[in-house]
């Protein structure tokens, strides 16, 4: 197929030109797609972009590998005669997964607290994920590359846009 016309008949697009930035008349709409709208990422997804963004495969015990934190059936309880859970049951219970005990989404926890910030900056599950030997920054710091090369890729690893 042709590439050329394909970009041309995209950019060319109304949809594609519009503005993604609310204006006066579009600034209350949250139906109609007028712009992007920012919002909060559930636990599963925030795991599995830190996995992504890292570059390290998350390891389920009792799963096989290669599993996204969206895959799993549910958060695991702790009681006698089973395992504790591990840094990435913690991350996702602390992050507001729910126990899937009902078919709805209404016991989820969208409440931000303490224990998620201490979690993102300090946290077991970061901590592991910078400290595995085979993740991006110590690729792109064996790379030989500058630091500003180095930031330009995890910025746009991390947040698909230039620093």
């Amino acid at each position: 197929f042709d590439v050329r016309y394909l970009i041309r008949l995209i950019m060319n697009s109304r949809v594609y030109q519009l503005a993604s930035e609310p204006n006066d008349t579009n600034e209350g709409d949250e139906v109609n797609c007028s712009h992007a709208l920012v919002h909060r990422l559930g636990a599963e997804q925030l795991l599995d972009c830190q996995s992504r963004v890292t570059g390290v495969s998350l390891k389920f015990s009792g799963y096989p590998a290669g599993l996204r934190a969206a895959q799993l059936p549910g958060v695991r309880p702790e009681s006698k005669g089973k395992r504790r859970a591990n840094q990435w049951d913690q991350f996702l219970e602390i992050f507001g997964k729910p126990p899937r005990l009902l078919a709805t989404d209404s016991e989820r926890s969208c409440e931000c607290n303490m224990g998620q910030a201490f979690q993102m900056i300090s946290g077991p599950t970061a901590n592991e994920l910078l400290a595995e030997r085979d993740n991006c920054v110590t690729r792109l710091l064996a790379g030989g590359k500058s630091n500003r090369e180095i930031l330009e890729e995890l910025f746009w690893t991390a947040l698909t846009r230039a620093p």
